[in-house]
């Protein structure tokens, strides 16, 4: 699958240019300097049919889920080799049966992640978020799923912020 994504995103590949203008005022004269900065942006908008199965804790059972999900994505290559990069799916008309009890569920959610990464100096951050909620016919069936992880990198290359909740599972 990720294979996949990457070569939908080369196949997205625009070209843009960012002007910016800096100013400097000193001592009576003013001079301006204009630097063209070339980025590359790839952009991806799609629907990624899915066919799985997983365990529901809040169920007790296997639940089959078909549909889709709707991608997006956004990445830049910016100029000084930077690496910058949103990627969102959430589900789109996914619904599932429960392999023992025949309930229907389903599943609402989304995955969220985030990139920022400098070229050639170190330093970045990574933020991956999901909820994906199943819910079903009847009480107390229903689990929310939460997962979040994060590290951040400074510009020294050490790891200065790092946390991992990827089991929060909550059954109403």
């Amino acid at each position: 699958m990720l294979i996949t994504i990457c070569g939908l995103l080369v196949l997205g590949c625009e070209e843009e240019t960012f002007l910016t203008e800096v100013s400097t005022t000193g001592q009576g004269f003013e001079k301006s300097i204009q630097a063209a900065q070339k980025a590359d942006v790839f952009r991806e908008n799609f629907h990624l049919p899915v066919d799985f199965t997983a365990f529901s804790q809040c169920a007790g059972e296997e639940l089959h889920f078909t549909g889709a999900f709707h991608w997006n994505s956004v990445t830049v290559f910016d100029a000084q080799g930077g690496f910058h990069s949103v990627f969102v799916a959430n589900d789109h008309s996914l619904v599932g049966i429960g392999l023992t009890t025949g309930i229907m569920y389903h599943e609402v959610g989304a995955f969220t992640e985030v990139f920022n990464f400098r070229g050639t100096k170190p330093g970045g951050e990574y933020t991956f978020t999901a909820t994906l909620n199943y819910i079903g016919q009847g009480p107390a069936n229903n689990a929310i799923n939460r997962a979040n992880f994060h590290f951040t990198i400074n510009a020294n290359g050490i790891t200065t912020v790092e946390f991992d909740n990827m089991t929060q599972i909550l059954c109403q």
